[in-house]
């Protein structure tokens, strides 16, 4: 699932494929730095044993020690990015199975149904940060489901915040374009939604230049002046 567009102010494409081969390198990465560790620990065994290491053997330990310290840091991501892939993935399928049973699609919709309960059954923290995202935006909004988001992955180092934040923009709507797309929410009946546009300038409207209260502050357009013909004599 790579449709998936999220609208808060502006627009957000989330690529599950993309953040999965990210994991995946990450991963690829944390295996490459054990490894490092397994032949530091290696040197250091056959310094100790030919005793000859001359402070080589202390050394080769302190570099597997820290390899694998850093070892575990990409694999740790890899399976955050993996989970919050499958998050995005399970509120993407969501909106899916709303859409084929508003339209009496039975089969689309056993299908999607059928990919839910597999990431379900795999990723079984995705589902409950995709719940936690839902309910805190039909409930509070924005600052609550980062709250949530931050209190669920405090343990990752340097990631907590950003997806929080990221997170954030889920509060936006519930109407359907399409295949995952999420814009604002419907506004009460009589006042019309106002629309910005995520680039460019806005352009100014007929309404918006009508509304006394905006109008104060537009400037007055100046009027050319032309030159004064000078009088015959």
């Amino acid at each position: 699932m790579s449709d998936l567009e999220i609208r808060s102010g502006g627009a957000i494409a989330v690529d599950t494929e993309q953040l999965r081969s990210v994991a995946g390198r990450l991963r690829e990465f944390g295996i490459r730095v054990g490894e490092l560790a397994d032949r530091a620990r290696w040197v250091a065994t056959d310094a100790a044993a030919a005793a000859t290491g001359f402070g080589v053997d202390l050394e080769a330990r302190w570099l597997a020690t820290g390899a694998e310290r850093v070892a575990e840091q990409p694999t740790a991501l890899a399976a955050a990015l993996d989970a919050l892939a499958a998050a995005y993935e399970l509120i993407d399928l969501r909106v899916q199975q709303a859409a084929a049973a508003a339209a009496g699609d039975a089969d689309a919709a056993r299908v999607i149904e059928a990919r839910m309960a597999l990431l379900q059954q795999e990723y079984p923290d995705a589902t409950s940060t995709a719940d936690a995202a839902i309910d805190a935006w039909r409930r509070d909004g924005p600052l609550e489901m980062a709250r949530q988001v931050a209190a669920a992955t405090w343990w990752i180092p340097g990631m907590a915040l950003p997806l929080a934040v990221g997170s954030g923009v889920l509060w936006s709507g519930v109407s359907v374009a399409g295949l995952g797309r999420m814009s604002r929410a419907p506004t009460p009946s009589g006042d019309r939604p106002r629309m910005r546009s995520p680039v460019g300038r806005p352009r100014r409207s007929r309404d918006t230049a009508a509304e006394p209260g905006i109008r104060r502050h537009l400037p007055r357009p100046r009027r050319s002046r032309r030159p004064r013909q000078p009088c015959a004599p």
